[in-house]
């Protein structure tokens, strides 16, 4: 699988490209981590705590430089740095996109990266961040863009008059975004929308992901990595699921032993949601309905628990092999259904591995896919449904 990577130009964005070094760095040590990757460091903290308006994107002198590690080997990060401080790597977070949400410099970056821009030049201002994107068309022609992502609901008139101008002196497509959008300013949802959805880490694009997923699926520690094999499992579905949806998975059973919770819980982009659970077996797993009965009890609660709010599609269950056919799959799907009031599908870790190595080629077909009938449909999904339901995908959908 190719990770996606950029053509920055040091000087303007203080930016290392990837090395071998990054790209070869443990999957695992980033799992056991899990913990650091989803909590903001101080700075992160002290930006939250300020108050709203310009000082969001106001920095210190020393502060003026972008780092931004795009390693493909799971550690996409964006920090700013001292001009003397050395370069090391930071965790990343990921946080739950939604249409409230402000602009994220960090999903902005990975997002528009994966989508295949170019970004060029970086500058951080008191009220705004902007870039320069290049980006190829159909016809190989190299359309040039000045995008501005606005701390604020709107941006000051003078601003948008200066920018603009300065787009047009140099042959640039400007774009305006920020948190609600208006005349001329793109909404920021619509904003990821329009680029496929959100990119909330880089691990599911590292190039030993699928390796990783159906090694650690078959309840095996791949190689050079540490801890148990069904939670580096556990978190190799997280991560798949988190690329290919473009939303947060909420990670529940490996994290909070002793609690009856489900491994997992997301969303699909058309707001179902999904409880997931990941079944790490040296040989097929062999499920049956008594194997099952713990999976419903699990929906039955998000069914509680999500009253008034996005109901519960399915239960997907990820597994390197079923023992079970087809046949018999739909017929237990059949039994969760009566029981629990959504199908159960069971998903193959290599139909997961394919479908986050079909879309990180083409990241814009996450939010057009018809994700209810991949995931909601109850029984086996394989590899070949997979790439099935991509085909129609990409022949079925209009281009602007």
């Amino acid at each position: 699988m190719r990770s996606p990577t950029s053509k920055f130009g040091r000087s303007e964005l203080g930016v290392r490209s990837p090395t071998s070094t990054l790209l070869n760095r443990s999957y695992a040590s980033r799992c056991q981590r899990r913990n650091l990757l989803d909590q903001p460091d101080e700075r992160s903290k002290r930006a939250d705590n300020s108050r709203p308006g310009s000082d969001r994107f106001k920095v210190s002198p020393d502060e003026s430089r972008m780092n931004a590690q795009t390693a493909a080997g799971g550690l996409g990060l964006f920090r700013l740095r001292d001009q003397n401080e050395p370069w090391h790597i930071m965790p990343p977070t990921t946080p739950m996109p939604s249409a409230d949400d402000a602009p994220t410099l960090t999903i902005a970056v990975r997002t528009l990266l994966a989508a295949g821009f170019q970004i060029t030049s970086f500058q951080r201002q008191a009220l705004h961040a902007e870039f320069s994107c290049d980006k190829r068309d159909v016809f190989g022609a190299t359309i040039q863009y000045l995008i501005l992502l606005i701390d604020g609901t709107f941006p000051p008139e003078a601003l948008l008059q200066a920018r603009s101008a300065y787009a047009r002196q140099n042959g640039r497509t400007f774009v305006v975004v920020s948190s609600s959008g208006g005349d001329h300013v793109v909404a920021w949802h619509e904003f990821i929308d329009a680029l496929g959805g959100p990119v909330p880490n880089w691990r599911a694009l590292a190039p030993e992901y699928g390796s990783i997923l159906t090694t650690a699926a078959l309840n095996e520690v791949p190689n050079g990595m540490q801890g148990e094999a069904w939670r580096i499992f556990e978190h190799a579905v997280a991560d798949g699921f988190e690329f290919a949806l473009g939303r947060r998975v909420q990670r529940l059973g490996g994290g909070r032993r002793g609690l009856r919770v489900s491994d997992m819980v997301t969303q699909t982009p058309d707001g179902a949601v999904i409880v997931i659970d990941a079944k790490a077996a040296r040989n097929a797993y062999d499920v049956g309905f008594p194997e099952l009965r713990p999976l419903v009890e699990y929906v039955n609660n998000q069914h509680v628990r999500q009253i008034g709010a996005n109901p519960v599609g399915a239960a997907v269950l990820v597994a390197a092999k079923f023992k079970q056919d087809s046949t018999r799959l739909a017929e237990l799907s059949g039994d969760f259904l009566a029981e629990a009031r959504v199908p159960a599908t069971f998903c193959e870790a290599e139909a997961l591995a394919v479908m986050v190595e079909a879309l990180s080629r083409a990241p814009l077909l996450r939010n057009k896919l018809r994700w209810r009938r991949l995931l909601c449909r109850g029984g086996l999904v394989d590899g070949s449904i997979v790439m099935n339901e991509l085909g129609r995908t990409a022949d079925e959908k209009s281009d602007r």
